[in-house]
């Protein structure tokens, strides 16, 4: 009997040994990832600055991406909100059990947006300008004010959601983590209502111009913060079958709900277009039956919408965790791609002047620097996010026992 519970406690060591040594070996994995990231998004930036220009658009590779992971993040937020705001934690408290990872995934999908925001610029360092000389008229001002905002309470936010395990005193203190939640849906909210009027301002890209992005953005905010999260935190619990149920049939309500909302709303988009004949429809028509429509139906409407629609609806009926997953990633390429035809296709065929050159149905493709810096953002954003899943207490009631905040 004691040779018995002997084995049992040096399985447990052992155990507990490898799990340590196989959390370091991410941990360094992880913070190598970070750094090439950043480098490889710094040498891309440089790249960027001695690369010819003349043939590129304004708004290239960088806005898409920094466009991409900005949605992702305040989409995730307002899934967060479902728990944080209504107080919805599941049918056995499993979102409760999940939800400081999904607000560290909001507040570490951010740096990838706020990377390609400061590496586009020609001097990084110098965007303080945009709050020391602040212009109420200026839109990008308010992008700049409303996000550093967003990331400010997405901060706060999580910062509660950790220190509240060990501080009685923030317990007592009501309705302190509703306000928080409210003040991080009303920035996300905030963000996307003018993201919208950034681009729908812009009377000289009429495929732009108008109040509509505002909800576009919105809805597909939802879908890409639901599917980032979704992917990411089902790596990380993927051994908890409860959690892995609960997200299978969670999730795939959440694209039953606002996939097709997204489809009708993009359907009347293109039947408004059309009335436009001169001027908005020439871009629907190039990417309905142009050169980009095969992308156009094959990744953005077959993969990005109705394969993940079909898979929803199995994984909501079967409770199926890789067919939840597999939605994630659908919806993930479907919407990268939406945005770069949203964004680029308009600039490739409306006629405009830059550098004394005039520019009419040029096909646009990205420079090497903006691929550097996007690949960088790319791989900072897991790399980001698995590094605070070991060093943050994300586990539902667990303490920090490291300078409040780690594990």
């Amino acid at each position: 009997m004691y040779l018995e519970i002997g084995q049992a406690h040096y399985r447990v060591a052992v155990n507990s040994k490898m799990w340590k040594i196989k959390k370091i070996t991410i941990a360094a994995i992880s913070i190598v990832l970070v750094l090439l990231a950043l480098g490889m998004a710094y040498y891309g930036y440089n790249l960027n600055q001695i690369e010819e220009q003349v043939f590129d658009v304004p708004w290239g590779l960088d806005v898409v991406g920094y466009t991409y992971f900005a949605l992702i993040a305040t989409g995730s937020s307002i899934v967060n909100s479902m728990y944080t705001i209504f107080g919805y934690s599941g049918p056995n408290g499993e979102y409760k059990r999940i939800i400081k990872y999904g607000a560290w995934f909001s507040l570490s999908t951010i740096f990838s947006a706020w990377l390609l925001v400061l590496f586009s610029l020609a001097k990084p360092f110098d965007f303080t300008y945009i709050f020391l000389f602040f212009r109420i008229s200026s839109r990008i001002a308010w992008m700049a004010a409303l996000y550093s905002f967003f990331a400010i309470m997405l901060v706060i936010e999580v910062l509660y959601m950790i220190l509240v395990e060990s501080w009685a005193l923030l317990k007592r203190i009501k309705y302190l983590e509703l306000a928080i939640a409210i003040l991080v849906l009303i920035a996300t909210v905030a963000v996307h209502s003018n993201l919208g009027e950034v681009f729908g301002s812009l009377i000289s890209m009429p495929a732009w111009y108008g109040s509509w992005l505002t909800i576009y953005f919105i809805m597909s905010a939802i879908m890409l913060g639901a599917a980032g999260q979704s992917l990411f935190i089902y790596v990380v619990k993927r051994k908890d079958n409860d959690i892995k149920s609960f997200m299978s049939r969670y999730f795939s309500e959440v694209y039953l709900i606002i996939i097709p909302i997204y489809l009708m709303y993009l359907t009347w988009i293109i039947i408004s277009a059309w009335y436009s004949r001169e001027t908005v429809w020439p871009v629907y028509q190039a990417l309905l039956f142009g050169s980009d429509a095969i992308v156009f139906w094959a990744i953005e409407i077959l993969l990005g919408i109705f394969v993940p629609l079909a898979l929803s609806v199995y994984g909501y009926i079967k409770k199926s965790s890789w067919a939840a997953i597999s939605a994630a990633v659908f919806l993930l390429i479907g919407g990268f791609m939406s945005k770069y035809s949203l964004i680029v296709l308009p600039q490739e065929l409306r006629p405009y002047v830059w550098v004394t050159l005039q520019i009419s149905n040029y096909t646009y493709f990205p420079s090497t620097g903006l691929i550097l810096m996007f690949i960088g953002a790319a791989v900072l954003w897991p790399s980001l996010y698995a590094l605070g899943t070991l060093i943050f207490p994300l586990e539902e009631d667990e303490k920090a026992k490291h300078l409040w905040i780690f594990r």
